[in-house]
Protein backbone atom coordinates (compact mmCIF):
# COMPACT_ATOMS: atom_id res chain seq x y z
CA UNK A 1 0.00 0.00 0.00
CA UNK A 2 1.26 3.50 -1.17
CA UNK A 3 1.63 5.58 2.59
CA UNK A 4 1.43 8.54 -0.14
CA UNK A 5 -1.93 8.54 -0.15
CA UNK A 6 -2.78 8.86 3.01
CA UNK A 7 -0.94 12.31 3.38
CA UNK A 8 -3.16 14.96 3.71
CA UNK A 9 -1.38 18.52 2.45
CA UNK A 10 -1.71 20.50 6.09
CA UNK A 11 -0.93 23.97 7.08
CA UNK A 12 -1.09 25.48 10.41
CA UNK A 13 -2.46 28.39 11.82
CA UNK A 14 -1.47 29.59 15.39
CA UNK A 15 -4.49 30.81 17.59
CA UNK A 16 -5.93 31.44 21.06
CA UNK A 17 -8.60 29.22 22.27
CA UNK A 18 -11.14 29.33 25.57
CA UNK A 19 -12.55 26.15 26.74
CA UNK A 20 -15.41 25.91 29.01
CA UNK A 21 -13.66 25.89 32.32
CA UNK A 22 -12.18 28.98 31.26
CA UNK A 23 -8.67 28.22 30.27
CA UNK A 24 -7.22 30.25 27.40
CA UNK A 25 -4.50 28.66 25.41
CA UNK A 26 -1.78 29.45 22.37
CA UNK A 27 -2.19 26.22 20.15
CA UNK A 28 -1.40 25.36 16.41
CA UNK A 29 -4.40 23.91 14.39
CA UNK A 30 -3.83 22.10 11.31
CA UNK A 31 -6.42 22.91 8.36
CA UNK A 32 -6.20 21.01 5.30
CA UNK A 33 -4.23 22.49 2.05
CA UNK A 34 -0.55 24.20 1.54
CA UNK A 35 0.39 26.72 -0.78
CA UNK A 36 0.27 23.96 -4.03
CA UNK A 37 -3.62 23.17 -2.86
CA UNK A 38 -6.66 25.37 -3.46
CA UNK A 39 -8.63 25.83 -1.62
CA UNK A 40 -7.58 25.86 1.43
CA UNK A 41 -9.72 24.55 4.60
CA UNK A 42 -10.92 27.13 6.52
CA UNK A 43 -10.97 27.59 10.07
CA UNK A 44 -14.76 27.74 10.25
CA UNK A 45 -14.74 24.96 7.86
CA UNK A 46 -12.79 22.64 10.47
CA UNK A 47 -15.03 23.70 13.72
CA UNK A 48 -17.92 22.80 11.70
CA UNK A 49 -17.07 19.56 10.48
CA UNK A 50 -14.67 18.09 13.36
CA UNK A 51 -15.57 17.04 16.62
CA UNK A 52 -12.45 16.62 18.04
CA UNK A 53 -10.18 19.27 16.72
CA UNK A 54 -6.27 18.19 16.56
CA UNK A 55 -4.17 20.87 18.32
CA UNK A 56 -0.51 21.48 18.67
CA UNK A 57 0.34 22.69 21.78
CA UNK A 58 4.19 24.10 21.54
CA UNK A 59 6.95 23.47 23.88
CA UNK A 60 4.27 21.21 26.48
CA UNK A 61 5.41 18.00 25.86
CA UNK A 62 8.06 15.68 26.91
CA UNK A 63 11.27 16.94 26.54
CA UNK A 64 14.13 15.23 24.22
CA UNK A 65 16.45 13.28 25.71
CA UNK A 66 19.87 14.93 23.84
CA UNK A 67 18.64 18.60 23.70
CA UNK A 68 16.09 19.11 26.75
CA UNK A 69 13.97 20.81 24.49
CA UNK A 70 10.24 20.76 24.88
CA UNK A 71 8.40 18.70 22.17
CA UNK A 72 4.76 19.46 21.04
CA UNK A 73 2.02 17.88 22.09
CA UNK A 74 -0.75 16.91 20.03
CA UNK A 75 -4.44 17.15 21.84
CA UNK A 76 -8.01 16.44 20.30
CA UNK A 77 -10.24 18.97 21.71
CA UNK A 78 -13.91 18.94 21.81
CA UNK A 79 -15.45 21.50 19.66
CA UNK A 80 -18.76 21.45 22.10
CA UNK A 81 -16.35 22.75 25.10
CA UNK A 82 -14.24 25.70 22.53
CA UNK A 83 -16.26 28.78 23.66
CA UNK A 84 -14.12 31.03 21.07
CA UNK A 85 -11.23 30.87 18.81
CA UNK A 86 -9.51 33.53 18.45
CA UNK A 87 -6.68 34.66 15.59
CA UNK A 88 -4.58 37.68 14.12
CA UNK A 89 -6.40 39.83 12.37
CA UNK A 90 -4.65 39.88 9.10
CA UNK A 91 -4.30 36.06 9.38
CA UNK A 92 -8.02 35.95 9.33
CA UNK A 93 -8.17 36.75 5.86
CA UNK A 94 -10.10 33.64 4.92
CA UNK A 95 -12.73 33.68 7.25
CA UNK A 96 -14.17 36.57 6.55
CA UNK A 97 -17.27 37.20 4.58
CA UNK A 98 -15.24 38.99 1.16
CA UNK A 99 -18.52 39.68 0.11
CA UNK A 100 -19.58 41.63 3.45
CA UNK A 101 -16.28 43.20 3.62
CA UNK A 102 -16.71 45.10 0.48
CA UNK A 103 -20.13 45.63 -0.60
CA UNK A 104 -21.41 49.59 0.39
CA UNK A 105 -24.77 48.03 1.84
CA UNK A 106 -22.57 45.76 4.75
CA UNK A 107 -23.79 46.35 8.26
CA UNK A 108 -21.70 46.99 10.74
CA UNK A 109 -23.20 46.22 14.21
CA UNK A 110 -21.10 46.74 17.16
CA UNK A 111 -22.22 44.18 19.93
CA UNK A 112 -21.22 42.85 23.39
CA UNK A 113 -21.56 39.18 23.47
CA UNK A 114 -21.96 37.52 27.20
CA UNK A 115 -21.37 33.42 27.22
CA UNK A 116 -22.10 31.41 29.56
CA UNK A 117 -18.68 31.23 31.23
CA UNK A 118 -19.95 34.79 32.73
CA UNK A 119 -17.38 36.23 30.31
CA UNK A 120 -18.15 39.22 28.10
CA UNK A 121 -16.75 39.73 24.53
CA UNK A 122 -17.56 43.12 22.30
CA UNK A 123 -16.51 43.69 18.96
CA UNK A 124 -18.07 44.03 15.68
CA UNK A 125 -20.74 41.86 13.66
CA UNK A 126 -20.22 42.47 9.70
CA UNK A 127 -22.75 41.17 7.42
CA UNK A 128 -24.86 41.77 3.96
CA UNK A 129 -28.32 40.35 3.77
CA UNK A 130 -30.78 41.37 1.59
CA UNK A 131 -32.82 44.93 1.82
CA UNK A 132 -35.72 44.89 4.85
CA UNK A 133 -33.70 41.91 6.58
CA UNK A 134 -30.38 43.80 7.64
CA UNK A 135 -31.37 43.51 11.61
CA UNK A 136 -29.17 42.54 13.87
CA UNK A 137 -32.00 39.98 15.07
CA UNK A 138 -31.68 38.77 11.76
CA UNK A 139 -28.52 38.20 11.26
CA UNK A 140 -28.05 36.60 14.48
CA UNK A 141 -30.89 33.89 13.32
CA UNK A 142 -29.17 32.41 10.85
CA UNK A 143 -25.89 32.36 12.36
CA UNK A 144 -23.49 29.26 11.85
CA UNK A 145 -22.29 27.19 14.66
CA UNK A 146 -18.96 29.28 15.20
CA UNK A 147 -19.53 33.05 13.86
CA UNK A 148 -16.88 35.85 13.49
CA UNK A 149 -16.77 38.42 15.80
CA UNK A 150 -14.23 41.07 14.79
CA UNK A 151 -11.99 43.24 17.05
CA UNK A 152 -9.08 46.05 16.26
CA UNK A 153 -6.13 43.40 15.60
CA UNK A 154 -8.57 39.95 16.33
CA UNK A 155 -11.02 38.21 14.91
CA UNK A 156 -12.95 35.74 17.35
CA UNK A 157 -14.85 32.28 16.13
CA UNK A 158 -17.54 32.30 18.95
CA UNK A 159 -19.22 29.25 19.39
CA UNK A 160 -22.92 30.71 18.99
CA UNK A 161 -24.51 27.42 21.73
CA UNK A 162 -22.39 29.26 24.43
CA UNK A 163 -23.44 32.93 24.09
CA UNK A 164 -26.72 33.84 26.24
CA UNK A 165 -27.42 37.20 24.69
CA UNK A 166 -26.06 40.42 22.74
CA UNK A 167 -26.37 43.47 23.08
CA UNK A 168 -26.29 46.19 20.45
CA UNK A 169 -23.95 48.88 21.19
CA UNK A 170 -24.06 50.87 18.08
CA UNK A 171 -25.84 49.37 14.55
CA UNK A 172 -25.02 50.80 10.81
CA UNK A 173 -24.46 50.80 7.82
CA UNK A 174 -20.99 51.25 6.28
Amino acid sequence: MNTALLVVPKHTVDVEIRDARGRVRKVELFLAGDETTAPKERLQDLLQLRRFIPARTPGSGEAHTETGDLRAKIEFLSREHVLWVRLDLMTAIDELDLEAESAAESVNARVSLALDDGTTLEGVLRYLLPSGARRLGDYLEGLSAYFPLRTDDHLYLVRRDRVVAVSSLQEGSR
